[in-house]
Order: structure tokens, then sequence, then C-alpha cells
């Protein structure tokens, strides 16, 4: 997809993220914010795929906002609250993103430029940026929540002595995972991850490296991790992963991967967001050398 569809895109999530906020207290809001829902998921899929993929995911997005749908879903996923717009809006779109990629092979715009190019490097921070963006809006920044409240939502806060050790050392963890599973292996020389960490390999010196790192896996932490994470449970955002990362089309590596979000998952429940940050920037410094992959 071309940066400006990319971006047009975005910005029409963005206002639906924060016209589900408000509808959360103004009740009329309710029909027209799955109707806007409804109309850009399936404008987003036909311009990807062509109209066959936007039918087809548009009524499924469709019918995932009827009762029944949001009733059983609310059963199977008990931290989505059934009569909450935005919850119902956020499972929408997340359920939308993971058929669209199943179905078309997508590549985020610049992934196939060289790494040193300023094309990389800004479609890169740019999607990062994105990612943040969308994270906040759909915690309700500006609309319901103030700066500080949407940063604990999101779980970003400081970390303790203790958790920064912890988060250090489950991201040496991950390592070890990536020397025993060659899944991991594949993973890191088959899909986007090759992309971020050669991108990485250009910093200099490891702090530069884990100053990088923090950068371009920020957006990802803050969206999986501390937007969906606390609302879709950690398995079923570790599928979302999975299917985000692992393309054009799943592959071995797929259970690597979902190994790696589910023990992301866990340590968030110790240390937040920021604790899965600074695993992922760990693993992303120490693990590329050792496939040759940076």
């Amino acid at each position: 997809m071309s940066a400006p569809a990319v971006a047009l895109i975005v910005a029409a999530v963005a206002g639906l993220l924060v016209l589900a906020n408000l509808a959360e207290a103004r009740p009329r809001l309710r029909a027209s914010t799955y109707g806007l829902c409804a109309a850009v998921v399936a404008a987003s899929a036909t311009y990807a795929g062509g109209a066959p993929v936007g039918i087809a995911v548009g009524a499924t997005v469709v019918a995932s906002m009827l009762p029944p749908v949001r009733a059983l879903v609310q059963h199977q996923l008990a931290l989505l609250h059934r009569d909450s717009v935005l919850h119902g809006v956020v499972f929408s779109l997340a359920l939308a993103l993971g058929l669209l990629l199943l179905l078309v092979p997508l590549r985020a715009p610049g992934y196939g430029a060289p790494p040193g190019a300023a094309q990389a490097w800004t479609a890169l921070v740019g999607l990062e940026i994105a990612m943040m963006m969308l994270a906040a809006l759909g915690a309700g920044l500006f609309s319901r929540r103030d700066l500080a409240a949407t940063l604990r939502r999101l779980g970003l806060r400081a970390l303790t002595p203790r958790t920064l050790l912890l988060a250090a050392g489950v991201g040496l963890g991950l390592v070890v995972l990536a020397l025993l599973d060659g899944a991991v292996t594949a993973l890191l020389h088959h899909t986007d991850l090759r992309f971020t960490v050669a991108l990485l390999s250009l910093a200099g010196g490891f702090g530069s490296r884990l100053l990088a790192a923090l950068l371009v896996t920020a957006g990802d932490e803050v969206l999986f991790r501390g937007a969906l994470r606390p609302r879709l449970g950690n398995f079923s955002t570790s599928l979302l992963f999975v299917i985000v990362h692992n393309r054009p089309y799943l592959s071995w590596a797929a259970p690597g991967l979902f190994v790696f979000s589910m023990v992301l998952g866990r340590l968030w429940q110790r240390a937040g967001t920021s604790g899965t940050l600074l695993a992922r920037s760990v693993f992303s410094v120490i693990a590329p050398p050792l496939f040759g992959v940076a």
C-alpha cells in the first residue's frame, strides 16, 4: 500500500477511535460509530484487496457487531464489555486487521528499501508513531483521559530496579529461546523483524543500538501490549501479533513467534508495557548478531 493511502486509513481509524470514546457517554452516537467502523473497514479492505476482500472483511465486521455475536465474544473474552462501544470497535478493528492480513499479503511502505535509505527509516519511524497515536487515542487521550491517565492505562510507567532486572532477564531469555527454537531463527531471517534489525545495525555501539531498538519497537509494544493486551487477553493478542508480523503468509515460524508474544504478555502483568518494551529492545540488540542478521 502507498504511504498516502496508509496515512488516510490511519487518520480514519484515529477519528473512529475518538468517536468511539465519545460514544461511551453519549448513547446517541452508538449507531453512527458502528456505521463508521463498518465503512472504514470495508473501504480499507476493498482498497487493499479488491471488492471480494472488502465484502468479506466488511461482512465479518458487521456480523461481529450483532448482539448475539457480541454476547458470545464477551463470554469468551471477559475483558471486553458487551455494552462498551469502544470495546466493540476495538474488537472489530482487530478482527478486520487479522482477517485482512490473512487474505492479502500486505507490506508496510518502505519495506523493500535499502536499510540505510532515508525512506526506510522514515517509513518505519512513521509507522511506530502511528501505532502509538492510535493506541493513545483508543485509550481515550483528549476524549476521556488526560495524558498522565492515558500513560497509566497503556502501562507506561517508571520501572523499579526489580522490574528493570526482570525485563532485562526476560529479554535475555528470549535470546535463549531463539537459540533453542529454529522457528525464531527463521523469523529473524524471513519476516519484518529482519528489516527492523537491519536498520538497528546502522547504530554504532550497544547504547546506540538499544536506543534505536526502543525507537523501532515502541509502537509495537504500546499497541499490542499496552492497548490490546488488557482487552483481548494474552492469547488473542498473541494470535494477532503473529498474523501481523509473520507475513506475507503464515509459516512454520509462527509457533515460535506466538511463544515470543505470550512471554511478553506475561511480563506485561509484572512490569507493564515499559518492561515489555525493554525486553524487546534487549532481544533486538543481542539476538540478530548471533544469527548473522546484523
